[in-house]
């Protein structure tokens, strides 16, 4: 049994990447595995809040302790860029945060996904980038 935590937006929204994420969450629950779901948003997950806060840093630090797998569904305005002064120490926040996460995913979505700053926030802090066209491969 694996625990992963999918990061996305989620139902009751209607944007399409809510439909991909649930899909994944129901593919991993069908194979046996614990899955908790942070949306940027308020909605049906379990989390939410903004990855370029320090208080959702925090907060995504206690709910990645334990955590097998972490997959984050990447467009840019989700995930907007936080002022440049606050990325180095927002960089080091996100390190420690999934440092100890043995697997980390990020999934970029859409044209601007890879050229965001807190994307290469998310890679710099050891995430594998994995491609759209796999997003819906279970475990």
């Amino acid at each position: 049994m694996t625990r992963v935590l999918v990061v996305a937006p989620y139902p009751p929204s209607t944007d399409p990447l809510a439909a991909t994420a649930l899909a994944y969450v129901r593919a991993l629950r069908a194979a046996g595995h614990v899955v908790d779901v942070w949306s940027p948003e308020p909605s049906a997950a379990r989390y939410h809040g903004r990855l370029t806060a320090p208080a959702g840093l925090l907060t995504l630090a206690r709910v990645t302790r334990g955590c097998d797998r972490v997959r984050v569904y990447f467009r840019a305005d989700c995930h907007p860029a936080p002022p440049a002064a606050a990325q180095g120490m927002l960089r080091v926040a996100l390190r420690a945060a999934l440092g100890p996460v043995p697997r980390v995913e990020v999934v970029p979505c859409g044209p601007d996904a890879a050229a965001s700053p807190t994307f290469v926030m998310f890679v710099a802090a050891g995430a594998d980038v994995v491609q759209p066209d796999r997003t819906e491969d279970a475990p």
